[in-house]
């Protein structure tokens, strides 16, 4: 009998010796096909970030000697296409976002610019002399990243560099960078962005837009302990277990940075030295319920807004991320929305608290303004509107324009096809200024 019950334990030991063996070659057979796989995919996305650079320099080049209307903003609009989708590719790459800051910048300039003289010769306007400098000096510009983009590409060719060296942390996530891959060439290319003349232009991506004045911080200059004071008025606490310093990133706004730590809330907040406002707060508390919809949740938000001083504040959307919903407010007066008076407040579906808050635009944007009177009346505007369009709501509204510019349109809310559009015509000169589709998805509306 004590035969049999050995040979059974030693035929259990070797099929578990087996199994494990079996398990182990299905591990590194699958750790091989996601490492293949990975690299594939930054392979994809590097080399169509290449190609996309490479074709808006020739893109660049042609507008130096292209004069058709025509041709031009066939041109721009390829220019602006690939200056989003080289964007999108290097968003993709295993790369720290500070690697690559500079070349994201530019990049973002392209896209923009391109599309502002897409707009202006669409009108029949032609280039100013400033424009094709902007054009030249772009055109220079992307032949340095191109350059140093195909000396990383010879590196991996020649099995130099993979961009799936990393090293995975707790079995799910790639979140160390490889040491070789951040010493890269993409190094260079950001020493030769950083070396490049800053480019001026009527933008939102505009280097000129950093030095903005934020118009709307007022009030004394508050030290540490009237940052505090600040801050747990804001939060609606009277005291907290500690309130800590933290270093401030350095924003247009000057400020402090504040850690609040009360029972299992933890909230950091940006606050202005000028005035003591309350640029954001984050809180990161777990919240992990949904107990009410997300419209309730805009009352608990405009709640929170109203006891800390902000009035005339009108929600314009809001969506639902996970366990919590994020509604953007502009700022309304006398029948206008303002729509760069802009604050995001998010709201926790499990009990109605506030656990995010960004009021940067707000900050940056928000004054008295001597907005002039509309030289269109509505009616006038509407008939600049698509007779496709079913309107069912008119207003005033001032929107943002590239490069930090406002205007006064009428926004004309209505419906096509099923699909619900907001058009805005100026109510100065009658131009098509913004037309926005509003996205119904299962987390609320978005508007593109």
């Amino acid at each position: 009998m004590k035969l049999k019950k050995t040979n059974v334990i030693s035929i259990i030991m070797v099929a578990a010796v087996i199994g494990l063996g079996v398990f182990g070659i299905y591990q590194y057979n699958q750790k091989t096909f996601y490492y293949r796989y990975l690299n594939g995919q930054y392979d994809r996305a590097f080399y169509q970030l290449v190609d996309n650079v490479e074709n808006m320099q020739i893109s660049l080049s042609k507008l130096q000697v292209a004069e058709e209307e025509d041709m031009d903003i066939l041109t721009l609009t390829d220019i602006h296409r690939r200056a989003f989708t080289a964007i999108e590719a290097l968003g993709q790459l295993p790369v720290p976002s500070s690697t690559v800051e500079n070349t994201t910048k530019l990049l973002n300039q392209i896209g923009d610019y391109s599309y502002s003289l897409e707009r202006k010769r669409a009108r029949g306007e032609e280039f100013s002399d400033e424009d094709r400098k902007n054009l030249s000096q772009l055109h220079s510009m992307t032949g340095e990243v191109s350059t140093e983009l195909h000396k990383l590409q010879d590196e991996l060719a020649a099995g130099d560099l993979a961009f799936s060296d990393l090293r995975s942390r707790g079995g799910t996530r790639l979140d160390n960078i490889s040491d070789k891959l951040v010493g890269s060439n993409f190094e260079s290319v950001e020493k030769n962005m950083a070396s490049m003349p800053t480019l001026i232009y009527d933008g939102p991506f505009s280097s000129a837009l950093e030095k903005t004045q934020p118009k709307g911080v007022t009030g004394e200059s508050v030290d540490l302990n009237g940052a505090k004071k600040k801050v747990l008025s804001f939060l609606g606490i009277k005291s907290a277990d500690s309130i800590g310093q933290y270093s401030y990133v350095n924003q247009p706004i000057q400020g402090l940075g504040l850690e609040v730590k009360n029972g299992v809330s933890d909230c950091f907040l940006n606050v202005s030295k000028i005035g003591g406002h309350i640029i954001w707060m984050i809180d990161n508390r777990t919240v992990s319920k949904v107990n009410m919809p997300v419209k309730q949740a805009e009352n608990y938000a405009d709640k929170f807004l109203k006891a800390n001083g902000y009035e005339g504040m009108t929600p314009t959307y809001s969506m639902k991320y996970d366990s919590t919903a994020v509604i953007n407010y502009a700022y309304c007066k006398d029948g206008t929305i303002y729509y760069p008076d802009l604050i995001k407040v998010k709201v926790a579906l499990d009990n109605g608290s506030v656990v995010g808050f960004d009021a940067m635009n707000y900050y940056m944007s928000h004054m008295e303004r001597a907005i002039p009177a509309p030289k269109l009346t509505q009616g006038q505007a509407e008939d600049k509107v698509s007779l496709n369009l079913d309107i069912k709501q008119t207003r005033l509204a001032v929107i943002p324009l590239p490069g930090g510019k406002e205007v006064l349109t009428y926004e004309f809310m209505g419906e096509y096809g099923g699909n619900t559009y907001y058009v805005y015509i100026n109510a100065q000169n009658g131009n098509e200024e913004q037309v926005l589709q509003v996205i119904d998805t299962d987390e609320g509306k978005l508007t593109m």
